[in-house]
């Protein structure tokens, strides 16, 4: 599941149907279904772009917090001793 996860990242301009700030202003609030598979937000902006454009950030920032996490124990446990 994490590999499929992260070729949906990577692989994001070309999976992702437009470009995830792209307004449709003629579109706003439109359902699933036709040109918009999740259909779009109240601005028109399409919500599967969206979503996985955001997967290639949560892929990047997790990694990120995990090591700020295990900089503070380190420093936690240093000053302990």
């Amino acid at each position: 599941m994490l590999i499929a996860i992260g070729l949906v990242a990577l692989a994001a301009p070309v999976i992702a149907p437009f470009d995830y700030a792209r307004q449709f202003r003629d579109t706003p609030s439109a359902p699933a279904g036709g040109t918009f598979l999740m259909g779009t937000d109240e601005l028109g902006r399409d919500r599967f772009s969206r979503l996985v454009y955001a997967t290639r950030n949560s892929i990047l920032l997790a990694p990120a917090a995990a090591g700020v996490s295990v900089l503070i124990a380190m420093a936690v446990s240093m000053v302990m001793l």
